[in-house]
Order: C-alpha cells, then structure tokens, then sequence
C-alpha cells in the first residue's frame, strides 16, 4: 500500500494545514521586506504568478476529485453487484439435488459472513489478507460442490444458471479487491500538496508586496485546500473517514438468507 494512502486523511490534511500556514507566513514576511523596492512591474509579474499557479492548483484539485469519487462509486456499486449476485446464486441452488442444496446453501450462508467481514476488519492489511483466502476457500468448496452436481446432468439448463451466476460472484470478488487496492497515485497528491503550500506562499507573497493583512487570507486559503485535500483522500479510503463505502446491501442478504 502506497504510504500517502495508508496514513490517516485528517492527519495529512492538518500537517498540510500546518505546513501552508507556516510558508503563507514566511513569504509575507518576505514580501514586507521586498515592498519598497518593488516596481509595478515586479507587482503584476507577482500577479500573474499568482494566477496561474492557483489555476494549476484548481485543475489538479478537480481532476484528483473526479478520480477519487469514480473510484468510491465503483466500490459502491461492487458491493451491491455482489450481494445481488450471492441472492441470486442462493436461490438457483434450488435447482440442486439433496444434500447438496443444504450444503451449497449453508456455504453461501458462510459466504456472506466473511464477505461482510473482509470489509469490517478495517485497514489491517494482515486481516484483509486472511479474509481473501477465507473468502477463496470457500468458492472452491462451492464451486467444487456445483461442479459435480452439473457433471452428473451436463444438459440441465437450471445447472448451467447456477453454474453462470457462481460464475459472477467469484468474479466480483476479485473486482473488490482490485477496487479496493486502486488508489489515487502518491506522486499526484504529492504534486497537490506541493502546489498548495506553492499556491498559499504565492497569496501571501503577493498581500505582502500591497502591504495587506496576508494572514487572513493566508489562513482561509489554507483550510480551504487542506479541507479539498481531506475530501479526495477521504473518498480514496473506503475502510475508515467520514465517507465509507456502504455494507447495507451485503448486510440485508445476510438477513434474507438467515430468515426462515
């Protein structure tokens, strides 16, 4: 896991909060010491410096944003792809020949249980890793079950439903986890978080040279991107923060299957 997402999205956006702060406040302090000597020229190249890099930062802080909401939306609907499928699979086990329809249901049961708990288990990497294997053993079981159930009757067409909709739910399982793993590349936010303190220390630069309170907008600049910055990694790490990718679904089938 890449470092940047691994790490808490309030704590990176209070230590860009912090670092902004401190840059806004070194550079308007140079620009006091520079505003005598500064001609209008110097003053509109400051400015247009100015805008260009708050454009870049805009764009980039757009373009993450656009990413990072794709991505939870993705995983969004994965999971309710997912239980779809395991209630589909569940009831077309009907089609399948005592004990097997027992064992293959009482499988699908245990399914759902470790499928809710790959995503409970938080971002221990060691526990997400054990529930995968948890969750691939028991495909294997499943699919081992149906398989020799569908060999015994290679023409039944309700077998080849079965077979197609087990099929999905092993393939969804991976998509999860691909899903899961795709994150906001660290070299952009990186190159966010450098143009933001860039972006800050430029507004401050440019109060200073008018000899204006830099500090007010320096810190309204400030929160302003850190609280952006908090949103797209945020939205980027479905197992923890204020935004996190829904269970219900998963959590209504496990009622449903459990229900008499």
């Amino acid at each position: 896991m890449a470092p940047i997402a691994s790490q808490d999205p309030l704590l990176v956006a209070g230590c860009i909060l912090v670092v902004s702060l401190l840059c806004g406040e070194l550079a308007g302090r140079l620009a006091a010491r520079l505003e005598p000597k500064a001609d209008e020229r110097f003053r509109s190249q400051v400015g247009a410096v100015q805008g260009a890099v708050l454009g870049l930062v805009g764009l980039l802080l757009a373009f993450s944003f656009s990413m990072a909401v794709a991505r939870f939306e993705t995983r969004r609907d994965l999971v309710l792809e997912e239980a779809d499928a395991i209630g589909t699979t569940f009831l077309r086990a009907d089609f399948l020949p005592e004990p097997a329809r027992t064992e293959a249901k009482a499988l699908l049961r245990e399914y759902v249980t470790v499928r809710i708990a790959y995503y409970a288990v938080g971002e221990d990497r060691s526990a997400i890793e054990d529930e995968i294997r948890a969750s691939e053993a028991l495909q294997a079981r499943i699919w081992a079950l149906v398989a020799r159930e569908a060999s015994g009757a290679p023409q039944s067409l309700p077998l080849s439903l079965l077979v197609t909709t087990l099929n999905e739910v092993i393939d969804l399982h991976a998509g999860r986890v691909v899903a899961h793993d795709a994150r906001v590349p660290d070299a952009l936010i990186v190159l966010q978080i450098a143009l933001v303190v860039i972006g800050v220390a430029t507004i401050a630069f440019g109060f200073g040279l008018f000899r204006g309170p830099h500090r007010a907008g320096t810190l309204l600049l400030s929160i302003l991107m850190a609280g952006i910055l908090l949103m797209i990694l945020d939205l980027d790490q479905p197992r923890r923060g204020f935004i996190r990718v829904s269970q219900e679904a998963m959590v209504r089938l496990q009622d449903n299957l459990d229900a008499p």
